[in-house]
């Protein structure tokens, strides 16, 4: 009778999640893995037929631990500014699953920013139509001009080259809410481009 593995599949994708989140996905080999959790690498191809197979993975516990700051996010008074909020949080406390997750697509099969970007939406849309009133596809378009705001403070904070505070980050998520919501809400036009500037202009200034 072959004897009990030492480590299971489960502590094994722990072991390299946690190798991710303080070297990076590159530093993610067998070798570094085995040497990590002090054994060969005969129990990782065990249960893995390639590190392909667990580096995948990997990914997808990624894109869970960043589906938890997500939720927790939602739970804010004002979900959307939370989602956003928790966005920001995640790129400061997991920057090496951010670069994962949002900036390094290249580096493996399939995934992409896009795709761990739907995480976020799928668990927020049903949140949104509660707290807005919009319908499906205006609560998606929303969200994906909010993304690209904080993915870009995300990026900016990743890279070390973020020049705003937690504090002036937190003022501009908070314009960018009310000035979205209002958009998309009140003058469902504003965002398409099929408007009168005019018009919409004086209607804003009467809200």
């Amino acid at each position: 009778m072959p004897p009990k593995p030492r480590f299971t599949r489960e502590q094994i994708v722990e072991a390299a999640l946690d190798l991710v989140r303080q070297r990076g996905f590159r530093a993610l080999t067998a070798r570094e893995l085995a040497t990590r959790m002090g054994m060969s690498t005969r129990p990782i191809f065990s249960y893995f037929d390639s590190m392909e197979g667990l580096k995948s993975e990997v990914f997808a516990r990624s894109k869970e631990v960043f589906g938890e700051f997500i939720k927790e996010g939602l739970k804010s008074p004002v979900p959307f500014l939370g989602l956003g909020l928790q966005y920001i949080r995640f790129a400061r406390q997991e920057p090496q699953l951010f670069r994962l997750l949002f900036l390094s697509g290249h580096e493996r099969e399939g995934g992409s920013a896009s795709e761990a970007f739907e995480v976020a939406r799928d668990l927020a849309l049903d949140v949104l139509f509660d707290g807005t009133g919009m319908d499906e596809d205006t609560a998606k378009d929303c969200l994906r001009d909010l993304w690209l705001v904080v993915f870009s403070l995300g990026t900016l904070i990743v890279v070390d080259d973020c020049p705003y505070s937690d504090e002036q980050i937190c003022d501009i998520l908070s314009e960018v809410n009310q000035s979205l919501v209002r958009a998309y809400r009140t003058e469902s036009r504003l965002p398409h481009g099929d408007y009168d500037k005019a018009e919409v202009l004086a209607a804003l200034e009467r809200h």
